[in-house]
């Protein structure tokens, strides 16, 4: 009994002294050593604001502190309650002088000495930042210094491949400075510059842009221009490219004769067929032009075409035979001028062959001969013009021949008689 006793006695009396200890006692407790001293302020990125503090809360007894950070310009600020020794904000205001404050509270609530200091916000980046002008192997940048109060120190060109992450190159410039040219480039290279308004706290607001070299002068002539097809209402054209090394498209214009307007197609292909919107038998004038990455135009390659007739219509069978198909259709409407001729082309039958057809232009018909009996043949009239090139659409259909006369009172003999030996077997 008297040992229980003891034992009874000296727990009570390590529980007395825990409950005395600061861990247990008054929540209002002495936290003193957690009020932030050494507070700093600089900018993470233009226009965000990082403050720091330091604290000796780590390993005492007031490891619940939290802590509250004002920040404002003029006499404006807006609080924020925080449990970590560190705050971004950001600043809404350029060139602009802000005051932060940071006051520790103790785990009861209780504010302790607040820490304060002051900077100056970053400036605005720069305006209407632009390439004036470019060589095969420089870039004149230009523009226009930020709005505010002027607290730009100066300003910092990096220059680099738009392919790469490594800038390749910087140079640093006055404040009032509104252009520098980078120089000792690539020709035919687009590069990926930036512009950083620099003050005394960082680095403020970039622009940036991605802008090309130009090749070594005006890009050459394509050559070799060629019309592959004309129809009557559009026109092939081919060439060989550009002796240049930067060409990046190609522009084809076309005007009619005489006339002053004309359209123009952009394109990466060294061959292009126009829109199916010309007119038939029309004189027109075409021309190619390369364009090379930096937007310098060569001189057009220049060729004349003239679009075919317009197609025939309403192709129909006449009457047909064993031997022969007799073909119709109408001329073309509209301008007839060009009408040289018109080509009937006739596919098919047991050989397969292909016979070719001339015709004048007047003619609206045609007896074939030479046929197969009962057998399907593929049919093509077409509009020529005078070149060789100048052919329209064709006009199509399927036909077939008739079958024989002997071959009708033939096959039903021949039918029955293999009915027969078919039977007997």
């Amino acid at each position: 009994m008297e040992k229980q006793g003891i034992a009874c006695i000296m727990r009570s009396l390590v529980l007395l002294l825990l409950l005395h200890s600061p861990a247990y006692g008054d929540e209002r407790i002495d936290c003193s050593s957690v009020a932030a001293y050494n507070l700093t302020a600089g900018y993470a990125e233009p226009q965000l604001v990082e403050v720091t503090w330091l604290t000796d809360v780590d390993g005492g007894p007031c490891r619940g502190a939290r802590y509250r950070v004002c920040l404002g310009a003029a006499a404006a600020a807006a609080c924020h309650d925080v449990n970590t020794t560190s705050w971004r904000g950001r600043t809404d205001r350029t060139c602009a002088d802000y005051s932060v404050a940071v006051t520790a509270f103790d785990r009861g609530g209780g504010p302790l000495a607040a820490v304060n200091a002051t900077f100056l916000s970053s400036p605005a980046a720069v305006e209407d930042l632009a390439v004036g002008s470019r060589t095969s192997s420089s870039l004149q940048l230009s523009w226009r210094a930020p709005p505010g109060d002027g607290c730009a120190e100066g300003y910092q060109v990096l220059w680099r491949l738009r392919t790469e992450v490594v800038n390749e190159g910087s140079a640093v410039v006055g404040p009032r400075a509104t252009g520098y040219e980078v120089a000792g480039l690539r020709p035919c290279t687009v590069y990926e510059l930036t512009l950083l308004t620099l003050f005394g706290g960082g680095d403020g607001a970039a622009q940036r842009l991605s802008a090309y070299t130009a090749a070594h002068g005006y890009p050459a002539m394509v050559t070799d221009l060629e019309v592959t097809r004309a129809t009557s209402d559009e026109v092939s054209l081919a060439w060989t490219a550009s002796a240049s090394p930067c060409v990046a498209a190609y522009r084809t214009c076309l005007r009619r004769f005489f006339s002053a307007n004309k359209t123009c197609w952009v394109h990466t292909t060294r061959a292009f067929t126009t829109p199916a919107t010309l007119t038939p038998c029309t004189n027109y004038s075409v021309g190619v032009a390369a364009i090379d990455v930096g937007g310098q135009v060569s001189a057009e390659a220049p060729r004349s075409v003239a679009t075919a007739p317009g197609e025939v219509r309403n192709l129909t069978v006449a009457s047909r035979a064993a031997d022969h198909l007799v073909l119709s259709w109408e001329p073309p409407v509209g301008d007839r001028s060009c009408l040289a001729g018109v080509e009937l082309r006739v596919r098919g039958g047991s050989a397969a062959r292909e016979t070719v057809v001339t015709l004048g232009p007047g003619e609206t018909s045609h007896r074939t001969s030479g046929l197969d009996a009962c057998e399907v043949y593929d049919v093509e009239v077409t509009s020529a013009g005078p070149g060789s090139l100048q052919r329209s659409r064709a006009a199509r259909l399927a036909a077939y021949t008739d079958v024989a006369s002997e071959q009708a009172s033939r096959r039903p003999t021949e039918r029955l008689a293999v009915s027969r030996t078919q039977w007997r077997s």
